[in-house]
């Protein structure tokens, strides 16, 4: 896990595809996650509230 002002990075594997998961906190109250693909360098283009929508959101 790395921190870097408001955002925490960490790193999943879903085989066979390494993610850095964004998770952001805003205005100290509501969290938001996204994801970099590293094997491809694809940035989601949205945030999501929960780690389930983040998890649904890939599987799409």
């Amino acid at each position: 896990m790395l921190k870097v002002g408001d955002l925490v990075l960490w790193g999943i594997n879903v085989n066979p595809t390494w993610h850095v998961v964004v998770e952001r906190t805003q205005f100290k109250c509501a969290t938001q996650y996204s994801f970099v693909t590293l094997t491809t360098g694809t940035i989601t283009a949205e945030w999501v509230d929960t780690l389930e929508g983040l998890y649904d959101t890939y599987n799409a």
